[in-house]
């Protein structure tokens, strides 16, 4: 399958995207599955995107994608969760492989966030300091979060809401110019994760309205 998702907020608009129900990737015999959203938030706008997890089964192979501009005077709030397969069936990082990437500007050629990584359980360490810790760790999340004027609020205010979610291992640091946060969430379950990832998003609402 593939799938593309472009999304254009006005100026003056407010949305939240979200989806029914979480994304499952499911095995396949060749090729692979791929995700690809384009969003483009104008000045004065507000954009959040908020879809459920990501469920890769057993077998399966994803190409993920996301090509974000927030315009000068623009907002954004956009989250990514990935599990680790399909624990109840016994396929705990039993996908082949999963490549994503997610790129945020502001209509510049620097980008404000960057990430890209590939993921091959089969050929790789999972449980290692740069991908899910040394730790027990099995769910990440990602969020990006840009806002106009100083983001020195928003960090602190991320940073409050984090320190309620005893266990999920998280970091929020500014991007750059100050221009909105960054945060990466480790979590041992979905449920953790998700909840965190709830109150960093009632948090983003507070502070800027």
């Amino acid at each position: 399958d593939h799938l593309e998702t472009d999304i254009v907020v006005e100026p003056g608009a407010r949305v939240l995207v979200t989806t029914p129900s979480a994304t499952k990737v499911f095995s396949m015999p060749d090729g692979e599955a791929t995700l690809a959203a384009r969003l483009t938030v104008e000045a004065g706008g507000l954009l959040e995107y908020l879809p459920d997890p990501l469920i890769p089964f057993g077998g399966a192979r994803l190409n993920q994608t996301a090509d974000i501009v927030v315009k000068p005077g623009g907002a954004l709030l956009y989250t990514d969760t990935l599990t680790p397969g399909r624990t109840g069936m016994g396929e705990l990082f039993a996908y082949d492989c999963l490549r994503q990437r997610l790129t945020v500007t502001d209509g510049g050629p620097a980008p404000l966030y960057h990430e890209a990584f590939t993921l091959r359980p089969g050929a790789m360490l999972m449980g290692r300091l740069g991908l899910l810790g040394r730790g027990s760790a099995t769910v990440m999340g990602t969020m990006v979060a840009v806002a106009p004027g100083d983001a020195s609020e928003l960090v602190t205010a991320f940073r409050g809401a984090l320190a309620a979610h005893a266990g999920v291992m998280a970091g929020a640091g500014a991007l750059p110019g100050d221009c909105g946060v960054g945060v990466r969430l480790l979590g041992n379950t979905t449920a953790d994760v998700r909840a965190a990832t709830r109150d960093l998003w009632q948090a983003f609402r507070h502070t800027l309205y």
